[in-house]
């Protein structure tokens, strides 16, 4: 990673040292200040999520999110305004890929939480909260298997998730 301080770019700084392939990161700034990073990792065979945060001086060691046997990838983290650690991603673990999510209270992990069920695949989400509180997960979808891949969301109102909704119909 680098850093800019307003009028210059750092050098490169090395974030990970596993000789196995780390991806695909997604980085959020919380309220308190801390930076989380969370990525996908390959050092445990096959892809994972791992964690780390920075306090403004040091970095945590790393922290592993997922441990599912499958493929967990394509991670996102944001912050709910109730300070509530929000990470979704993309997982092959149903025998196709579909989201699952967990949340980080400030002291324990949610139980990994299958979003999507669609016999087609579900990858690549993002995840952000609206000025109303509402979190928004969108993703990219293969549905309909017919055409190319279109653009899904769902919204989280505090206490349910809404159907999801197509978002694009683009023949290219």
């Amino acid at each position: 990673y680098k850093t800019f301080n307003g009028s210059s770019w750092s050098s490169d700084i090395q974030l990970t040292e596993e000789p196995s392939q780390d991806a695909e990161p997604s980085i959020v700034q919380v309220t308190s200040g801390l930076i989380w990073v969370v990525w996908c990792s390959y050092r445990t065979g096959n892809p994972n999520l791992f964690y780390k945060i920075y306090n403004g001086s040091t970095w945590s060691t790393e922290t592993q999110l997922t441990d599912d046997p499958q493929l967990d990838k394509h991670p996102s983290v944001t912050q709910g305004s109730d300070g509530t650690i929000w990470v979704v991603w993309c997982s092959y673990r149903t025998g196709n890929y579909e989201l699952f999510y967990k949340t980080f209270n400030g002291t324990v992990w949610s139980s990994d939480t299958q979003l999507t069920d669609d016999s087609l695949f579900d990858m690549n989400p993002s995840i952000a909260q609206a000025r109303d509180g509402m979190i928004w997960v969108v993703w990219q979808s293969d549905r309909p298997k017919e055409g190319p891949d279109e653009l899904y969301y769902k919204i989280y109102n505090g206490s349910a998730w809404s159907t999801e909704t197509q978002l694009t119909d683009d023949p290219s």
